[in-house]
């Protein structure tokens, strides 16, 4: 059936709609789609802003940020996963929300010490920034514990912060004793050092008093602010020349 010259055009029912209806519905979705691109378009081209953890205040909120720094911390829910990252050159850290749940992959590897990269929007919770994640893109593992390390120094001036995560540190030997296969030992770095304890060590690399080390351990602090670190095996040393 063809239309009339009065413009009517009969639908499925057998009633007519007119032809200027139609053309304004199709005006409307075209506009509609076009407006969806622009945003699409507009929404591609924001490209975060690259801070360090502790740069990132409540005056950024809601600005896209990209950080980078050790985890600390960590909680790993169903839904979601919150967690310090931390500046391992400052001791500064943000807080950071993952706001969904992890790959059992990622979880595998999300540890204290580990290195990671996010990205998110700056928000204020509890009058402090936090950089919320929602989608898995913003959210990457770059390195083990072992690759991050750290001054004693920073460790001793940020005690809360890396309180039982596992980052790496290097000083001179002092105080070697060994005692049932365990080593005991201090490791200095100029006014700050650390009470090193590695369990089950053997001598595949052996050191002595003097030597200046890499070692690969949890730190923790005693009621005294004193830095221990607990490390396991002869893969935790490296000896520098």
């Amino acid at each position: 059936m063809t239309c009339s010259a009065t413009l009517f055009c009969p639908e499925p029912n057998g009633q007519s709609v007119p032809m200027e209806r139609t053309q304004k519905a199709l005006v409307a979705l075209i506009v509609a789609m076009l407006g969806i691109s622009v945003l699409f378009f507009y929404a591609a081209s924001i490209r975060p802003v690259d801070m360090a953890p502790g740069d990132i205040k409540l005056s950024d909120e809601g600005t896209l940020v990209r950080t980078e720094g050790v985890i600390g911390h960590p909680y790993i829910g169903n839904r979601s996963t919150t967690l310090d990252l931390v500046d391992v050159s400052t001791g500064d850290s943000v807080k950071v929300f993952v706001k969904f749940d992890l790959p059992d992959a990622v979880k595998a590897v999300l540890r204290s010490g580990a290195r990671a990269v996010v990205q998110g929007d700056v928000t204020n919770y509890k009058d402090r920034p936090e950089v919320e994640v929602t989608a898995l893109s913003g959210f990457r593992i770059e390195a083990p514990p072992e690759a991050n390390e750290v001054s004693l120094g920073v460790m001793a001036g940020n005690r809360q912060l890396f309180d039982n995560i596992t980052v790496s540190i290097h000083g001179t030997v002092k105080d070697l004793k060994s005692s049932w296969g365990d080593l005991n030992f201090s490791l200095s770095d100029g006014q700050f050092k650390a009470l090193c304890k590695v369990n089950g060590y053997s001598s595949q690399i052996p050191f002595k008093d003097g030597d200046t080390i890499r070692l690969v351990g949890k730190i923790w602090f005693d009621d005294k602010g004193q830095a221990h670190m607990s490390a396991t095996g002869w893969r935790s040393v490296t000896v520098e020349d």
